[in-house]
């Protein structure tokens, strides 16, 4: 299901056992096996994983956690001593006959807890509005979920900033770990901005993410904020039911 890698070597996995259906932790591609849960996972059902790693040959850590309960809870040693620099979701080989959905992935340095994702799609216009909507207003161009392609915002100008008003949070939420902008993007021909950074406005200025380059092909480009940038302290909900969303283009 899981797998650490370093470089091509996978250092430690962790496996949905064939016949059990019980969740086991390795050290290597299933050479050591250093725990097994007690759980047996029924087909068809939603779970909730979190699973904390630590290589090291002799002091390595390996807990798993099912629904916030500890399935497996291993130190020692965990690896030859390789550092993590990847890591793998499935399988680690074509043999494998358990098949599984993934999604709402969190990295996280300390145990995240369940998480609730709210999508937050455009519903009015923003402070700028400099993009060309296909078609008018610009907000409602953009706003469709899943996405309609035949409706958009394009630019061939660098610099240009559009922003759109959001929905709020669902009536409940009291802790908000983070706000992720995101837009999917492509370009067409040879325009002039090659490049797109997502766009916050918050407390009265806007916050830009990285510039992301923007191939032929639609892709997705998107900006995380763990905090608000206008306080630098967490997000309130109604800081996030303030907020406003958009994209600029980049030369």
């Amino acid at each position: 299901m899981l797998n650490f890698t370093s470089g091509s070597t996978w250092i430690a996995c962790l496996i949905l056992e064939n016949y059990t259906k019980q969740l086991s932790a390795w050290k290597g591609s299933s050479t050591t096996r250093l725990g097994v849960g007690p759980t047996s996972l029924n087909a068809d059902e939603v779970f909730y994983l979190e699973v904390y790693y630590k290589a090291d040959p002799t002091n390595g850590r390996f807990v798993v956690k099912l629904n916030g309960i500890i399935e497996i809870d291993f130190t020692g040693s965990t690896s030859t001593g390789s550092a993590v620099d990847g890591v793998w979701f499935g399988a680690n080989a074509y043999t494998s006959n358990n098949h599984f959905y993934y999604d709402r992935i969190v990295v996280a340095e300390e145990w995240p807890g369940p998480c609730y994702w709210q999508n937050l799609a455009p519903t009015g216009v923003g402070n700028s509005t400099q993009w060309t909507p296909v078609p008018s207003p610009n907000w409602d161009a953009v706003n469709a979920i899943p996405q309609d392609d035949s409706q958009h915002v394009r630019t061939n100008t660098a610099d240009q900033l559009d922003t759109y008003e959001t929905g709020d949070l669902a009536a409940g939420v009291d802790s908000i770990k983070a706000l992720t902008v995101w837009a999917r993007v492509w370009k067409e021909s040879t325009p002039t901005p090659t490049q797109l950074k997502v766009a916050l406005r918050t407390g009265g200025s806007n916050y830009l993410g990285n510039a992301k380059a923007v191939g032929v092909y639609p892709t997705i480009v998107e900006a995380r904020w763990e905090t608000n940038p206008a306080t630098q302290a967490a997000w309130t909900p109604s800081e996030v039911n303030g907020v406003e969303i958009g994209v600029q283009s980049i030369a």
